[in-house]
């Protein structure tokens, strides 16, 4: 038989665990939850190109931040792991189920719940909201898609020491057409020696949202439009066929911006793209071509990065 490893205690690992249960029975532990960042984009005919970026929120029934708009999120159980109780979350408060969510982002400042020590995991998700029943379960009062609007409102540059720091403040507004909610979010970068030492987040005023979600959403939509431009996530939110020009909108909505000119975009795109033998009716993205039907392109799943 081998012999047991004792660590510097003189303690077999059995021993150790043994004692480990009863201790701990004192310590005081954070709490774990999840927050999901489910974001779409819909037509729009207010919108200069027809399209928004939306996100999904759920209006609290309960304490702290009572009848405010929130991510829908929760705490993790014992049994399950945390994709489990992203997925649990979200079909509990929003009743959607069956979508791909990917791990965004930590947070875990000592005061940003008022309840007790809380660190949550985000999950982030790109989805087709027509595919998708919006039903608030028994742990929200409501569920709604908010338009999101995302602007910088001011940026500077202050010089120190070893470098600088670049102070960034964002500005994110949601409506649903019925109730407004924004944040203010001041990120700042520290650059030492010309190297970026450290990026901060912080939350510094808000009205009608919940915790620091703002700041979450805003983060999230920087991750996002930095995503779609190096993975195929962007497709999620098209049809099973479409055109060049319903895919660049798209592309455009989420980035806030019009990026590229079409022959340059197609490029990006092109080692994505199957062309096929089909036409689009002629309107809306076939405008651009006067009477002539645009081609139909669909994603092609076995692209490699």
């Amino acid at each position: 038989m081998d012999e047991l490893i004792r660590n510097a205690k003189g303690q077999t690992e059995e021993e150790f665990l043994e004692l480990y249960q009863q201790e701990k029975k004192s310590y005081v532990a954070p709490f774990v939850t999840t927050d999901q960042l489910i974001f779409t984009v819909t037509d729009d005919e207010k919108s200069p190109n027809g399209k928004r970026l939306k996100i999904l929120l759920v209006k609290r029934k309960d304490h702290p931040d009572i009848m405010k708009w929130a991510l829908s999120g929760g705490f993790i159980n014992m049994n399950e792991d945390l994709d489990q109780t992203a997925e649990r979350e979200l079909a509990e408060e929003t009743s959607v189920t069956g979508i791909y969510m990917e791990q965004l982002y930590t947070w875990g400042d000592v005061d940003r719940d008022k309840r007790h020590r809380i660190v949550s995991v985000s999950y982030m998700a790109l989805a087709n909201s027509t595919n998708l029943e919006v039903i608030a379960g028994d742990d929200a009062q409501d569920a709604d898609w908010f338009t999101v609007d995302f602007k910088i409102v001011e940026e500077r540059k202050v010089y120190t020491e070893k470098g600088f720091n670049k102070e960034k403040y964002i500005k994110i507004s949601f409506t649903n057409g019925t109730e407004d909610a924004y944040g203010i979010v001041k990120v700042v970068k520290i650059v030492e020696n010309s190297r970026t030492k450290k990026i901060s987040w912080k939350q510094i005023e808000k009205e009608n949202i919940a915790f620091d979600h703002s700041m979450i959403i805003a983060y999230g939509i920087e991750r996002l439009r930095s995503k779609i431009d190096y993975t195929d996530i962007i497709f999620n939110l098209m049809e099973e066929k479409f055109t060049w020009s319903e895919l660049k909108e798209v592309y455009e909505t989420i980035q806030g911006e019009s990026k590229y000119k079409d022959t340059n975009f197609r490029r990006k795109f092109e080692h994505m793209i199957i062309e096929t033998d089909e036409k689009g009716a002629v309107g809306g993205a076939g405008k651009k071509r006067g009477n002539r039907p645009p081609k139909l392109i669909k994603f092609n799943s076995e692209w490699e990065a």
